[in-house]
């Protein structure tokens, strides 16, 4: 099932039960919900995220809720990213997602959607500090058996600190 922020906490939880994947669009206005939502999820679903950078818009106070969920595969993807701020708003909303939750992984995956206007994306930066915390609290070490950085900008070092 693919849905738009605006209507996936509206999903009944027997319908949720149901799915084997379900794959959502975000924007700022929307990322919590969209967020929150895995938290109602069974183990057996592949969940995708993809947010899209929005026009100019500031990141703050996204008050994404604190989000534990037993999904076994995720991606996390951005869009839009062809604009001059999109790498640091995608920076911001994968900080602030990647701080609030825990997952029981063994798939995690990072994905950059290609501009839809032609022109060459924005980097996907990686935020090293905050995706490392996210492991430990996540137990990665012991659960996660398939890692897709194919989106992500991250240096040797990081990449290297990542695989421990």
């Amino acid at each position: 099932m693919s849905i738009t922020g605006n209507l996936v906490n509206l999903i009944p939880d027997e319908c949720l039960s149901r799915l084997l994947s379900l794959k959502c669009t975000a924007h700022l206005a929307t990322l919590a919900k969209s967020v929150a939502v895995m938290g109602r999820l069974p183990a057996t679903v592949h969940y995708t995220l993809i947010f899209y950078c929005t026009n100019w818009e500031v990141v703050v106070n996204l008050r994404i809720p604190t989000t534990t969920s037993s999904i076994t595969q995720f991606t996390f993807g951005i869009g839009n990213m062809y604009r001059e701020h999109s790498s640091r708003q995608a920076l911001a909303v994968l900080d602030a997602v990647f701080r609030r939750l825990t997952l029981n992984l063994n798939k995690l995956a990072f994905n950059k959607a290609p501009s839809s206007n032609g022109s060459k994306p924005q980097k996907f930066l990686w935020s090293h500090q905050t995706f490392l915390d996210f492991a430990v609290r996540s137990e990665l070490a012991i659960t996660l058996r398939e890692l897709s950085l194919v989106g992500a900008h991250i240096s040797l070092p990081e990449f290297r600190a990542t695989l421990r």
